[in-house]
């Protein structure tokens, strides 16, 4: 997961943005940048893994039940991460903003509300920043629960390097090969359901504790992450 840290989301805001996009706030636009690409880059891997499977060569050397279901598996709960980061942890609070800022602007045009100041704009937009990078686990207080977020991607990155040497095997080395494909891809496949049954359960606990209160900026209830559960579906990992 590290291969993508080089990147760097970098901008100059012009006056008198510079008075709305501050240094901070920049800075986490930056970390929420690099988090969405590195989701686009899983995205990638686990549609990569049907078309490895479905490759001539991968099919004339049989289907594995355990891969073909730590496929589907992977690419569910992929999926659900990133539209749920997309949907809802970004474009959700960054609709509110928007919304928010025309109501002002329709306010100010009828004379029915006072002048906002730069000052309390700028308090807005750092905090709409503030919620997208709570919801997508990138405030320090969250940095064990990212780590463990990561750590369900890392046995999908392995099997999908496996599965494309595999699928990209001549046939003279195919019977040693489907031997040590198994051997790892149940390996794997424990190691994924294990971490990702894990982070599940902790998503569900912040749920429920509405873990959050008291940090730097407003406090976070629950009710943030009901969405995401649905979409992951927790029993489905709870092994």
């Amino acid at each position: 997961m590290e291969a993508l840290d080089f990147l760097e989301l970098q901008y100059k805001p012009p006056f008198p943005l510079d008075a709305v996009i501050t240094a901070s706030i920049l800075e986490r636009y930056d970390r929420i940048f690099l988090f969405l690409i590195k989701l686009f880059r899983m995205q990638y891997v686990v549609h990569q893994l049907f078309r490895d499977s479905a490759s001539r060569t991968s099919y004339a050397q049989g289907v594995n039940p355990l891969a073909q279901r730590f496929r589907i598996e992977a690419h569910h709960f992929i999926t659900a991460i990133s539209q749920y980061m997309m949907q809802v942890a970004v474009t959700g609070n960054w609709h509110t903003f928007t919304n928010t800022l025309s109501r002002i602007h329709q306010s100010l045009e009828t004379h029915d509300a006072k002048v906002f100041s730069i000052s309390e704009v700028r308090e807005l937009h750092s905090k709409t920043v503030d919620r997208m990078t709570y919801c997508c686990f990138l405030k320090k207080k969250q940095s064990p629960i990212l780590a463990l977020l990561y750590g369900t991607f890392e046995p999908v990155l392995l099997f999908a390097k496996i599965s494309r040497l595999y699928a990209r095997r001549e046939q003279r080395v195919w019977s040693r090969m489907r031997e040590e494909m198994e051997d790892n891809t149940r390996i794997l496949y424990a190691q994924f359901g294990k971490r990702a049954g894990m982070f599940v359960r902790v998503v569900q606990q912040m749920e429920n504790r509405g873990i959050g209160k008291g940090e730097d900026r407003g406090e976070y209830e629950g009710g943030w992450f009901a969405d995401l559960l649905v979409r992951l579906d927790g029993s489905y990992f709870d092994r």
